[in-house]
């Protein structure tokens, strides 16, 4: 959503540009975060360089700007999002936007809006938010379903998978072996996720549940991107006749 009003702003210079106040009141409503947590997100958005770094003598009064490498990563995100859709009907959206970045900046608030103030996106199932709500959760998250393809579940509605391993998950995702430790035995507890031994030792499985859960939290995410995209080309056309 942070993302969403710098485009927003960019395109129509009356609307708000991104600050706090303006973040926290784009998901007013969502108990998605507070005020602390939106003030230490754009925080860490200087951080990982996704925003510019104010300068000393305007920081009280300059909004945050989206970097360029910001919105090179989200134009990256969105194209594998709608190359994954492409894939299902045989579309030519991703070519679409390869074609025209300049769509970007009307593709990505829409589709941002309609996720942020989804509660079947922002509040998935507890096996998938006990993920999601943890940094680098949703990666992880994704690399263990993927993980799952052409297997079969068991009769006990376990897909076996391999090594799961905390060490190696944290060094793949750059987080420390105890955070992922604890979001694997927060899953386990939930009966999403298991291992033939104590420990997390031995092979491990993922639940039905969770990946069934996990597919419908895509699904909903690549239905929102469907309709941006067709609202978004309709407006970008609109815009370059002006």
């Amino acid at each position: 959503m942070a993302i969403a009003l710098h485009f927003e702003h960019q395109i129509d210079r009356t609307r708000a540009q991104l600050s706090p106040k303006t973040l926290l009141g784009a998901i007013d409503g969502t108990g998605i975060a507070c005020r602390n947590t939106v003030q230490a997100f754009l925080r860490e958005m200087v951080r990982v360089q996704l925003t510019d770094q104010p300068s000393r003598e305007t920081i009280r009064q300059r909004s945050p700007r989206v970097s360029e490498k910001c919105e090179r990563l989200m134009l990256v995100y969105l194209g594998i999002n709608l190359h994954a859709l492409d894939l299902i009907d045989h579309g030519n959206r991703s070519a679409t936007l390869a074609r025209s970045p300049g769509l970007l900046a009307h593709l990505q608030p829409i589709f941002a809006r309609r996720t942020c103030l989804s509660r079947a996106w922002y509040d998935p199932p507890t096996e998938v938010r006990c993920f999601t709500h943890c940094t680098s959760g949703s990666s992880i998250l994704h690399s263990l379903v993927l993980a799952t393809q052409d297997r079969q579940p068991d009769g006990d509605g376990r897909i076996w998978i391999g090594t799961v391993s905390a060490a190696d998950l944290s060094q793949r995702y750059k987080v420390s072996a105890a955070h992922v430790a604890r979001m694997l035995s927060t899953a386990g507890s939930l009966g999403a996720i298991g291992w033939t031994g104590p420990g997390r030792r031995g092979n491990g499985w993922l639940s039905t549940r969770l990946t069934g859960s996990y597919l419908l939290w895509q699904a909903e995410k690549l239905a929102a991107l469907s309709i941006a995209f067709q609202e978004a080309r309709t407006a970008f056309k609109v815009a370059r006749r002006i």
